[in-house]
């Protein structure tokens, strides 16, 4: 079926839709298999009541504009997506109840090469795939209101700005996650994140990882923020390059094989008698063939060198100084400037 121009309104169901021109959607539709041209404009509208379209093959080449509880399985995109929040408020009968404000869902989701996917909102992606040259954008929403991601696997550009939710990340092109564009804290949690060889991270803001895998010739970065937003780490293991600066907190640190450094902070404290910078590790272990350098004013609780580690402590031009709680050296270390250390075998 080519459509030129059509109004949906409640239950119609299609097998196959070559869309081309303009189509809007309204209701509670079934659509097996849809296409759409590069100069076509799709759009899936809210519904009062909370009806919604099901979808099960969609192949978009041109515009689309997502906004309600539609459910989509199978999804391929090498045009223009906007997930977007319910323009209608929840049903009477479900004020009372914990439902989702808006919730558009995805099983399958790929962003291809050339594709472009904006998110915003309440909604959930069973499994997130963009491509090199595609470029997904999880934006934040003035209420607070987030995306929950499964398995979200990127090779393109990914940014990330909210409350959203992600289980499990694997990363090998640009992955950005930014502070809140509103005033509310931000915290976007990550369940399990693996940045793969050639995979570049930036973290700004307040947000948790509970495991972070940085592979080698992997780069992960860690931003100082202005107001002393930071990032919570469960447990990191570093074979690639990951750099810390601003007041981030690592548990564990495991498995360092790699290079890490901890630099002083780029913005001065607003408040007095406050630590200018404090990353601070409770546990870091250097492996054989790691590399540990530590620069104005960090605190380890717990530090380990193994025979080929090598671990720097750098001198600060004002005297700042880490501070490290109980340390065992069997490598290389060197230690210039004011810090403090309790516990020292050697």
């Amino acid at each position: 079926m080519e459509l030129e121009e059509i109004d949906l309104e409640d239950l119609a169901q299609f097998n196959n839709v070559q869309q081309n021109a303009l189509m809007d959607v309204t209701g509670t539709h079934m659509i097996k298999n849809m296409n759409t041209g590069k100069e076509s404009t799709t759009n899936f509208h809210d519904h009062k009541d909370g009806q919604f379209a099901t979808v099960m093959n969609t192949n978009n080449t041109g515009k689309m504009n997502i906004s309600g509880n539609h459910q989509f399985d199978q999804f391929a995109n090498q045009g223009a997506v906007k997930v977007m929040p319910r323009t209608f408020p929840p049903p009477p009968q479900l004020e009372n109840m914990e439902e989702l404000e808006d919730l558009a869902q995805f099983n399958n989701y790929s962003n291809m090469e050339g594709g472009m996917t904006s998110i915003t909102g309440t909604h959930a992606f069973k499994n997130m795939n963009n491509a090199k040259g595609g470029k997904v954008m999880v934006l934040d929403h003035k209420d607070g209101q987030f995306a929950t991601f499964g398995n979200t696997n990127n090779e393109g550009e990914m940014q990330v700005s909210g409350l959203h939710q992600f289980d499990n990340t694997t990363n090998a092109g640009q992955f950005v996650v930014q502070p809140r564009q509103f005033k509310l804290m931000d915290l976007a949690t990550f369940n399990n994140f693996v940045n793969k060889e050639g995979g570049n991270v930036q973290v700004t803001g307040t947000h948790a990882f509970k495991n972070i895998k940085n592979e080698k010739k992997a780069n992960m970065v860690f931003n100082d923020h202005k107001d002393g937003q930071f990032a919570a780490v469960e447990n990191m293991e570093n074979a690639g390059n990951a750099s810390f600066s601003g007041k981030h907190a690592i548990k564990n640190m495991t498995n360092n094989g790699g290079n890490v450094v901890a630099i002083p902070r780029k913005f001065e404290d607003k408040k007095e008698g406050l630590l200018l910078d404090l990353a601070a590790f409770n546990n870091f272990s250097n492996m054989d063939g790691g590399n540990a350098q530590f620069t104005g004013t960090h605190q380890i609780k717990n530090l380990s060198n193994a025979a080929k580690g090598v671990l720097v402590f750098n001198d600060h031009k004002d005297g700042q100084f880490s501070t490290v709680g109980n340390t065992s050296n069997m490598g290389q270390m060197s230690i210039s400037g004011l810090h403090q250390f309790d516990q020292f075998s050697n």
